[in-house]
């Protein structure tokens, strides 16, 4: 089952947990769980994560490697990209400036989606992003010259002045 599927559940016990299976005991004080009072039955928590080629026009996150269920911790990197008027990611990388395979971005988080005003300029600077040299895999740098700095690039082509909040790692 890959991580799009599992679900997550929450229950309190000894605190709030949250797991993938429900365990046969509490993880924190080893009671078993088959007594648990009916108020604190465990419940599914709502899907944060979305396949990035339904989300047309769109800034998209992933974990780096993995996936956020399996992999992913909060010292690790993310993965940014952005997603045209059909849905393909696009995507800077050590391999250089490119249209990926979207199922490689099924676990994403929309970071932002387009109002339908800036759809049809969308693909433009996108395009003129792409016509751009500086992007070759020779010049990537994990941390100077990185997928972010793509989508910082690709931001200021579009000059959306209501992303002006994405312009800077902070």
């Amino acid at each position: 089952m890959d991580g799009m599927d599992r679900q997550i559940l929450c229950f309190k016990h000894c605190g709030t947990i949250f797991c993938f299976d429900l365990p046969e005991v509490c993880p924190l004080c080893h009671f078993s769980l088959s007594l648990i009072p009916v108020e604190d039955i465990p419940f599914r928590l709502p899907h944060p994560f979305v396949k990035a080629g339904q989300y047309p026009c769109s800034i998209v996150i992933k974990s780096t490697t993995g996936t956020f269920l399996e992999n992913y911790n909060y010292n690790k990197n993310l993965h940014i990209g952005v997603t045209d008027s059909r849905g393909a990611v696009h995507e800077y990388d050590s391999g250089g400036l490119r249209k990926n395979c979207t199922q490689d971005w099924n676990q994403s988080i929309v970071v932002y989606k387009s109002s339908e005003v800036w759809r049809s300029h969308w693909d433009s600077p996108l395009a003129v992003v792409y016509a751009d040299p500086m992007w070759r895999s020779e010049n990537y740098d994990e941390d100077n010259f990185n997928c972010f700095s793509f989508v910082i690039a690709f931001l200021k082509k579009l000059n959306c002045k209501e992303l002006n909040e994405f312009m800077d790692k902070e």
